[in-house]
């Protein structure tokens, strides 16, 4: 009985020390998520999704909203702010917002340039921008997103 109760004793102290050791861990993954470009981003991922979808199986009726929603999310996200410029030196945050700006305003040339494949019926072309899109998107986040598991 009194061999029990010490085991459950030890697990409970481990539980605990494992939840304190963890917890600054899973508060930092949440606040990254939880800001408002996180949660833009969230749901342009989705919409990125959507639009690779229909460009995967031709459906035009699907590809416009899924394009015009992306468009309005990264309008919205031109008005925020990386979180990784908190962790770069003062005297860098201006080109890095500026180079952050740019890559929102080259997003936004390629929704335009998919919008016009659209209107042509370019299957291929239409494909091609969804892939440059993916290419985009993947290069930013690498430049642009705090990692949040540090």
């Amino acid at each position: 009985m009194k061999q029990a109760k010490g085991i459950r004793a030890g697990l409970f102290g481990l539980t605990i020390a494992t939840m304190a050791l963890t917890a600054p861990l899973t508060q930092a993954a949440e606040q990254c998520e939880d800001t408002p470009l996180g949660e833009t981003m969230e749901e342009m991922k989705t919409s990125f999704k959507s639009l690779r979808g229909a460009a995967k199986s031709g459906d035009w009726d699907s590809i416009a909203p899924a394009r015009a929603k992306i468009s309005e999310l990264a309008a919205t996200a031109a008005d925020e702010e990386p979180m990784k410029l908190q962790d770069i030196d003062e005297s860098e945050r201006p080109q890095m917002l500026e180079d952050y700006r740019a890559g929102i305003n080259r997003l936004q040339e390629l929704l335009d340039e998919l919008a016009a494949a659209e209107q042509a019926r370019d299957l291929d072309g239409m494909r091609e921008l969804v892939a440059q899109l993916g290419q985009h998107s993947k290069d930013s986040h690498k430049q642009f997103k705090k990692d949040c598991d540090d």
